[in-house]
């Protein structure tokens, strides 16, 4: 065996030994000590795939089994502790999803095939396949991805699967390293090793960790810190096995994330190498809820009911938690109008039911609706200032004593109500003893939403304290009546904030922005809003009409199906702009490249593909109506057309796989394509382009290439807007040539 070889097998048993001791390993064996004792085993072979079998007394396994074993990771343990943890959802029905692998448009397929089929181990891996799964809040991501794991532990148990699901729930957990959630999950699943051996045993594809709201790691570090955490797992895995990360579609900046795991490659002593495949958890259509409401109920006149109401919600009962949730309301015989928005239709159906039990000992109600209501507005202003989704009883007692005080209720009264708060139907069990949280973010959202607009409350300190998502944006609208509208609107534009804070509080100032245009949009007329930036923000379909937007910055909005007409952008630029034929931007003056850099639109392939030269941007924004000058740019020589097809075909690979080799360019059928190695050869030329090595885990070191910048920063180039100075000098070589 090879010395490189002995040394992956040094750092795999090395996890698992005791703290601080020596691990000896020879071409003949190796010894070390765990739990205290002594561990010494002989080595036969190598296997195929270069790793020996592994002898301990009588008994052989392969390498990859012997680290299953209950003399190691005991992985049956814990697939038979995960039965017993995990619970199920009821009347399960498996969602559809739709990969996206970057060169076409993928059909529908059953979520489960294609994530199980993605994770399974390959013995030939050639990177870490990361996949990131994709869904609004409520489309059903942690019902799947509970069930999967569920699923995956019989099977594991029953020795028809090769691998192990490993359920991360980061959901509530206020922690900003992957390796603490892991750590905490371990230890409540009573595991036979300890976080360390994570990593080794994912490289072996015996587990596949998944983390369920990957998007709750963020802690006051924002973006960067939740990415930079799991790229310092990915440091750890050398290219091998597989994770899934699950959030909501919204939270998605991924083209960030190759520029943070690069800086922490540089000091890894690990190969970070990975590819992003996102998947996208497909909401339901009406033949499916209808199906899914027929399988939860057995009364004909509550499923026609549903059929109402989904003709008026189509985009909220699509989800699965939200349909489930009218089902059970109108099950119980409810009131219910489709006129009425549907949270808070279920809101108030839950709170009516509340008033109805919580009663003294007389017999009448303790609270009525409204003291409900409010009592879980301060519990979720408490989770709010906490930075967490979930509080303990004691929390929540003290919560309801605060309440309870604001009511002006009577000693014994308010007993009751601190005692029973923790069985309130808003409520449900938390990932730990002794915790809570609401039943779902939705609910949380629409309590949170009220902290955000109460006029009493400190905008600038609410605002920096997290990141708002659009659920919790839009409730906020959705709380305001159309008379005290411009009243909020004058708080947005009136709030200052520190150095520290003013990151968080301009995303959030835009996610409030956004949220009022989709809801408020047709009230909006001679408004102006200052000091925002709209991140990756969904407006799509949007109306919107003599609106001015000024020092504001828009990154990615979604404008697809938008009427915006008449509208200002005042020191507001404009980078990747989603439009499609439906877009319309009516006597809109916009400049091309300074106001809008770069629109995002669809190939002929149907994938996203994004626009930078001027000509094509201006061409593209002219069909939507809009007012622009012709842009300055010379049209391209053929070959220049040539090669900006095989620049954006590179590209689109680039965008989700770290480093790559010359059998990636041949998938995306750039080996031996002239143009493109006249492009490698500038890139390279000017340093944007560099070689490096990677060393596979069951293979010889090849020779990789990988990008020193990122792939849209590289693409923007093209606009002459950079600032970097290789960018330029690439974009003017590929500008001149003619040949």
């Amino acid at each position: 065996m090879k010395d490189d070889v002995l040394e992956i097998i040094r750092r795999d048993i090395a996890d698992f030994a005791d703290p601080s001791t020596p691990v000896t390993v020879s071409t003949s064996g190796a010894s070390w000590t765990q739990g205290r004792s002594t561990r010494e085993v002989q080595f036969e072979g190598p296997e195929s795939g270069h790793f020996p079998v592994i002898v301990e007394g009588a008994q052989r396994w392969s390498y990859r089994e012997f680290f299953a074993t209950d003399r190691m990771a005991d992985l049956r343990g814990l697939a038979e502790s995960i039965l017993l943890t995990l619970s199920d959802v009821p009347a399960y029905r498996a969602p559809s999803a739709k990969l996206d692998d970057g060169a076409t448009s993928a059909e529908p397929a059953d979520a489960r095939a294609t994530v199980e089929t993605l994770c399974a181990p390959k013995a030939e891996r050639a990177r870490t396949n990361v996949l990131f799964l994709r869904g609004a809040a409520g489309a059903g991501k942690t019902a799947f991805l509970r069930h999967l794991t569920i699923r995956g532990a019989k099977q594991y148990v029953e020795g028809r699967s090769p691998f192990l699901y490993f359920y991360i729930d980061a959901q509530g957990r206020a922690l900003a390293r992957l390796d603490e959630a892991i750590a905490l999950i371990l230890q409540d699943l009573r595991a036979r090793f300890t976080y360390h051996a994570v990593a080794a045993l994912t490289r072996m594809g015996l587990l596949v960790p998944i983390i369920d709201g990957f998007d709750e790691l963020l802690g006051a570090g924002g973006y960067d810190e939740a990415f930079s955490s799991l790229a310092r797992f990915l440091a750890r895995l050398d290219g091998q096995g597989a994770l899934v990360a699950s959030a909501r579609a919204t939270f998605y900046q991924y083209s960030n994330f190759p520029q943070v795991t690069r800086r922490l490659g540089e000091a890894s002593r690990g190969s970070i190498n990975f590819e992003i495949t996102p998947v996208d958890v497909l909401p339901w259509n009406r033949e499916d809820a209808l199906a899914y409401a027929e399988e939860r109920t057995a009364t004909g006149g509550v499923v026609a009911k549903v059929g109402e109401f989904i003709s008026q919600n189509a985009e909220l009962l699509s989800t699965p938690f939200f349909l489930a949730q009218l089902v059970d309301l109108l099950t119980a015989g409810e009131e219910a109008s489709t006129s009425d928005h549907l949270t808070i239709l279920l809101v108030r159906g839950i709170l009516r039911r509340e008033v109805d039990k919580l009663r003294g000992p007389d017999g009448e109600p303790l609270l009525n609706e409204q003291q409900h209501s409010r009592l879980l507005e301060l519990i979720a202003e408490e989770m709010w200032w906490l930075g967490t989704r979930e509080v303990d009883v004691s929390t929540l007692r003290t919560v309801a004593e605060l309440a309870c005080d604001e009511f002006g209720l009577g000693s014994s009264a308010a007993r009751i109500v601190e005692e029973r708060i923790s069985s309130h139907a808003m409520l449900a069990a938390a990932t730990q003893p002794n915790l809570l949280r609401f039943q779902h973010e939705y609910y949380l959202a629409f309590f949170q939403a009220r902290l955000v607009v109460n006029p009493q409350s400190d905008l600038a300190r609410v605002l920096g304290r997290s990141i708002l998502g659009p659920v919790v944006a839009d409730e906020a609208a959705r709380a305001l009546t159309a008379d005290v509208v411009q009243r909020f609107i004058s708080r947005l534009n009136g709030t200052r904030t520190g150095v520290t804070s003013r990151d968080a509080v301009q995303a959030n100032l835009g996610a409030l922005v956004a949220g009022l245009v989709r809801v408020h949009g047709s009230i909006l007329k001679g408004t102006a809003f200052t000091g925002a930036v709209f991140d990756q923000v969904d407006l799509h379909g949007s109306r919107l009409e003599g609106v001015t937007f000024r020092d504001c910055n828009f990154i990615g909005p979604d404008l697809s199906s938008s009427s915006w007409t008449s509208i200002s952008f005042d020191s507001s630029p404009i980078s990747r702009l989603r439009v499609d034929a439906r877009t319309r931007l009516d006597n809109t003056s916009l400049r091309v490249p300074q106001g809008v850099a770069s629109i995002v639109a669809r190939d002929e392939h149907g994938q996203d593909v994004e626009l930078f030269a001027p000509q094509e941007v201006t061409a593209a924004l002219r069909r939507a109506g809009a007012k622009l000058d012709d842009a300055a740019a010379a049209q391209r020589t053929p070959a220049g057309e040539r090669r900006l097809k095989a620049l954006r075909k590179f590209m689109r690979m680039a965008r989700k796989v770290f480093r790559f080799s010359v059998d990636d360019l041949e998938i995306c059928g750039l080996k031996g394509d002239s143009d493109w190695d006249w492009l490698r050869d500038r890139l390279m030329a000017e340093g944007l382009l560099v070689r490096s090595t990677g060393q596979s885990r069951r293979g010889p070191t090849s020779e990789m290439l990988q990008l020193t910048v990122r792939a849209d920063d590289l693409l923007a180039g093209e606009a002459g807007v950079s600032n970097d100075a290789a960018i330029r000098r690439f974009w003017e070589t590929v500008n001149g040539a003619d040949g």
